[in-house]
């Protein structure tokens, strides 16, 4: 658990003090990790030994029906993973795990080369990458390589996992690392050492958290900055510069169709986030307005991904279609304003400051 510390406390840095007379927060704390982390933990544990099932199935006897039903768990999987996504700190943030996870974005496809070597390489050498895959690049440990493999070639999928043995290799080796994955940091949050004790200790002693303050600055810097890549990162980079030059490659999950399944699942987990927190019972009564605002706006992003949604299109069409591509850049315009509550109105209203994130650079 020092180990584990130590290595977070490199990676988070200093912490800004927060203001004087700052409410105590222990119980937000307490109910974000029992109701929020543990849950989306154990929930994408349980999608990831499903396809971890059915990996193996697939490879042990290749047909068009356990195809399907590992493409039915991988979009599962993506689903529980787009909630466990906004979690970004604690033991996931050690041992490169969230890179490891899911290597997004994929700068100039350097990791997807890298997945495409290793495919084409021989047999004998892929099963020992795999089998020592958590000391192997990040790049071919997580989603995006699974789904790479899962969907990538112009060869019948049946035929292509009855025929490329690399091709098994590497996606029972992938669905297995994400369980094992999942798994370790559902265990390092739990128990008396765990981090979730960390969080709910936080005093002079803790040499994490000074206070639950800094505590509760950690956990909505969280959603701001997830709030920052599923703006800009996800959908304005999609955009591009017009509907001709959109580039929808540049989204997670376009090649499995699943980018706008990943968008909801992050507001939806934000939601729930904000939901057990309950911030409104720390706020003074001048500044009750800011959860009716926050769900305005949640609300307008949603509906917006609603209506993107019963368009049915796929994600590459979806941003050649007119109105659908006006909606994609209307959406950031909510989604700023949720940032904005989230990483300000609130912060000043509890007596927090969170300072920088980790995408604000030097």
């Amino acid at each position: 658990m020092k180990k584990i510390i130590f290595s977070l406390l490199i990676a988070t840095g200093l912490y800004l003090p927060s203001a004087a007379g700052a409410a105590d927060f222990t119980p937000a704390i307490t109910a974000y990790a029992e109701d929020f982390v543990i849950p989306t933990y154990e929930d994408l544990i349980a999608k990831a030994e499903n396809m971890e099932a059915a990996a193996e199935a697939l490879c042990a006897a290749p047909d068009e029906d356990r195809y399907r039903a590992a493409t039915n768990h991988f979009t599962a999987l993506v689903g529980s993973w787009s909630q466990a996504e906004l979690i970004r700190m604690g033991p996931v943030r050690s041992k490169n795990r969230f890179e490891k996870l899911f290597f997004w974005p994929d700068a100039r496809s350097r990791g997807l080369k890298q997945v495409q070597r290793l495919l084409a390489g021989k047999s004998d050498e892929v099963r020992e990458t795999m089998n020592g895959l958590s000391h192997a690049s990040v790049a071919v440990q997580g989603l995006p390589a699974l789904e790479y493999l899962l969907l990538s070639g112009d060869k019948d999928k049946t035929v292509a996992f009855a025929t490329e043995g690399t091709r098994c290799i590497m996606v029972r080796g992938i669905a297995t690392n994400i369980h094992t994955l999942a798994r370790e940091v559902l265990g390092e949050w739990q128990g008396g050492e765990g981090f979730a004790k960390v969080l709910e200790k936080a005093d002079a002693d803790n040499p994490l958290y000074r206070s639950d303050a800094e505590v509760m600055q950690d956990i909505l810097r969280m959603p701001a900055e997830l709030l920052q890549i599923l703006e800009e990162s996800k959908i304005r980079s999609s955009l591009g510069k017009s509907i001709e030059k959109s580039r929808g490659k540049r989204a997670p999950f376009w090649r499995s169709d699943l980018a706008l399944q990943n968008f909801e699942g992050n507001l939806n987990t934000l939601k729930r986030l904000m939901d057990i927190l309950n911030l409104d019972q720390f706020i003074a009564d001048d500044a009750s307005h800011l959860n009716n605002s926050l769900q305005f706006e949640m609300r307008q992003v949603a509906g917006v991904f609603d209506r993107l949604s019963s368009k049915k299109l796929s994600w590459p069409y979806l941003l050649k279609d007119p109105e659908g591509y006006e909606q994609l850049g209307y959406v950031q315009f909510p989604l700023q304003g949720v940032r904005n509550i989230i990483s300000e109105q609130y912060p000043e209203a509890l007596g927090l400051q969170l300072g920088f994130n980790s995408l604000d650079g030097d």
